[in-house]
């Protein structure tokens, strides 16, 4: 972002921040992302709340449409659509940003968290659509096209390439939360800082509202808990689930071994960003606890928090 840009976010903030202004609350909602997105925010009036909001939501439709894999012209399908041609492809930086954070999670969780399950959740969602076992002979066949070590990615000019033919990126796991922080940045530059981002249960929050400590969050097992400049991100679901051959197989599907996971879990993980704590929770909710337990021991995973019941 320029030093003009930054000027006018100053300018922006400035009377909302340090003029006294009575704030009030306000909340909007927009369908997006197979989920309802919500904003609740303090402003000075509703005028000033719905523009800010409004602008964050343009915002929203507009990562929508990079990178969503139901979007028959998104960028992200474009760029599964160069696979295997040997090429090296200018991406939007959105898209560059968000492989970029997920080959990093993919690499510490042991591939736990694989953006190029493509193949496999696509065979996963019409066997839940059906409510049938998919074929498993199809699932070896996918099985074959996910391997994250094919997504290649360099800094300069933000390109990519796919190396193997057939390779389908499925960004589900990571996108939410990126597009929450982005909201919160166009937010910001409005000079909104007292804010509650909500997408579908996954949660964003600014400055704590007026005369409180935080955002009280009540969480869906446990207790309810204050959130101030943090993310909070759920996966997981003991309900959605298909049985067969007497075993039970979770819609969460592990791209190591190509099928739904067994354990019945709901993780919760706390991060600085919403991009963050959406990543782990989905990485979180297929790994075992030991290795859960090992990736929290390390240092650069001290700013995640893995909340328990």
């Amino acid at each position: 972002m320029s030093d003009v840009r930054y000027c006018l976010w100053f300018l922006l903030g400035l009377p909302f921040l340090c003029m006294g202004q009575e704030l009030h609350r306000f909340q909007f909602e927009h369908p997006q992302m197979g989920t309802l997105f919500r904003i609740t925010v303090y402003a000075p009036d509703k005028q000033v709340a719905e523009r800010g909001s409004q602008l964050a939501f343009d915002r929203l439709d507009d990562l929508n449409q990079q990178l969503s894999d139901y979007e028959p012209e998104s960028a992200l399908n474009q760029f599964d659509a160069t696979a295997g041609d040997g090429a090296w492809h200018a991406l939007p930086p959105d898209l560059w940003q968000v492989l970029h954070e997920a080959q990093e999670v993919y690499r510490r969780s042991d591939g736990a968290f694989d953006v190029s399950i493509g193949p496999l959740s696509r065979l996963w969602r019409r066997a839940f659509r059906r409510q049938e076992f998919p074929d498993v002979l199809l699932l070896a066949e996918a099985k074959k096209r996910v391997n994250g070590n094919w997504i290649k990615l360099k800094r300069q000019g933000c390109r990519g390439k796919l190396l193997r033919q057939g390779m389908e990126l499925d960004l589900g796991g990571i996108a939410k939360g990126y597009a929450l922080d982005e909201m919160a940045n166009v937010l910001t530059y409005q000079g909104l800082n007292v804010y509650l981002i909500d997408g579908g249960g996954d949660l964003l929050a600014g400055t704590a509202p007026p005369g409180r400590k935080g955002w009280r969050i009540q969480r869906p097992q446990g207790a309810s808990i204050l959130l101030e400049r943090e993310a909070i991100a759920t996966s997981g679901d003991s309900y959605r689930y298909l049985e067969h051959a007497g075993e039970r197989y979770s819609h969460l599907i592990d791209p190591r071994t190509g099928y739904g996971v067994q354990h019945e879990r709901i993780v919760s993980v706390r991060a600085p960003t919403a991009t963050r704590a959406d990543v782990w929770a989905s990485a979180f909710s297929i790994l075992s606890a030991e290795d859960i337990l090992l990736i929290l021991s390390k240092p650069w995973a001290q700013s995640l928090t893995l909340l328990t019941p």
